[in-house]
């Protein structure tokens, strides 16, 4: 999410409002010092949700509300405006972020109905069009292309840290554990690193994050003896990844070589980077957009056998900090006060001209 703090300074009251995934049933919110995000929980239901909302408007009165997607919100802007009797005071911004993956085949009636999703939004915000298209079907709204940034808190805590030719080298795996990422494929390499390279003994690879493949990972961890090199660590908050990072070489973006993952946003890949990390991406268009291959990282084709060679090529040639020079103009050009500045307020500014 990025740090819509710096549009206040342009003179814009922005509240940016997103689904909040906790444990219990109670809306959770909270309170930067200097910009206004607020979390609902998915599982409130609808009345208390726009009631909450409205409260926030009436306290806060934003100039915009920037609604970060989720399943069944996309009434909310709706329900709002037959709250306040039609009356409209500040501007709606829908964003999305990443594609809507699914393989299933759905009805033909869903497909029609897409398009109502915007009714209520003045505009909407996009990595891609194809993102956009994905969720919605038809766009009868204004669209805006922006791109990904990096939390400043991690740029660049690596750039005189310690060297990385230091054994063993450890790898991180940050993101989605789920059966939709495939990451048999990536555990498939790390076991024939031990069966045929044999350097367990200067490797580990540490998994961190949830989903309906943990289970598996583990069984395999297990099963195939690779307990001493492969460790998952579960799940933390955004605050304790940031100061994870640091203790890693390289970070894996590893998502799976399809329709569905080929524009999906990298927000891992720029933040590996910004925290000084090597990275090993696979060979989607989204990190192609980051990574120039041999120059500040890797693309591979998710081959198992290929990534292991590649893996251990890194390993016994050594990780040259070159790479972090490389990424220096890319860093810039990814900040989110960059990005907030070149795109965000000229469409924040757009938006309010024409509402």
């Amino acid at each position: 999410m990025p740090p819509y703090f710096l549009s206040n300074r342009n003179g814009y009251q922005v509240v940016t409002i997103a689904p909040e995934c906790d444990n219990n049933n109670e809306v959770t919110f909270q309170f930067p010092d200097n910009v206004c995000t607020y979390h609902y929980n998915k599982d409130i239901n609808h009345f208390r949700k726009v009631q909450f909302i409205m409260n926030i408007l009436k306290r806060e009165k934003p100039d915009i509300v920037h609604v970060f997607i989720a399943k069944s919100y996309y009434w909310l802007p709706v329900f709002i405006s037959l709250f306040k009797f039609g009356k409209k005071e500040e501007a709606w911004l829908l964003d999305i972020q990443s594609p809507a993956i699914s393989q299933k085949k759905k009805a033909k009636w869903r497909s029609l109905i897409k398009p109502i999703k915007q009714i209520g939004y003045d505009a909407v915000c996009t990595l891609n069009r194809a993102s956009a298209l994905s969720h919605l079907g038809h766009i009868f709204k204004p669209v805006f292309i922006v791109r990904l940034g990096y939390s400043p808190e991690i740029s660049c805590k690596k750039l005189s840290k310690k060297n990385t030719e230091v054994k063993p080298v450890k790898f991180l795996y940050m993101g989605a554990i789920s059966k939709a990422r495939k990451l048999e494929g990536l555990l498939e390499s790390i076991l024939i690193l031990k069966e045929k390279y044999h350097i367990t003994n200067v490797i580990q690879f540490d998994f961190y994050g949830n989903g309906d493949y943990v289970n598996e990972l583990v069984d395999f961890v297990k099963q195939k003896k690779l307990i001493n090199i492969v460790k998952y660590k579960g799940v933390l908050s955004y605050e304790n990844i940031i100061v994870k990072m640091k203790d890693y070489d390289v970070g894996f973006s590893y998502l799976p070589i399809n329709t569905f993952y080929n524009k999906s946003p990298v927000s891992k890949t720029i933040e590996y980077i910004a925290a000084g990390l090597y990275v090993i991406a696979s060979n989607t268009w989204a990190n192609r957009e980051i990574i120039v291959h041999g120059k500040n990282g890797l693309l591979t084709d998710n081959d198992p056998e290929q990534l292991a060679q590649v893996i251990n090529d890194l390993i016994t040639k050594g990780i040259s900090s070159k790479y972090i020079l490389n990424s220096g103009d890319l860093l810039k050009e990814y900040s989110w006060e960059h990005i907030v500045q070149s795109q965000y307020i000229p469409m924040y500014k757009s938006i309010l001209e024409h509402t």
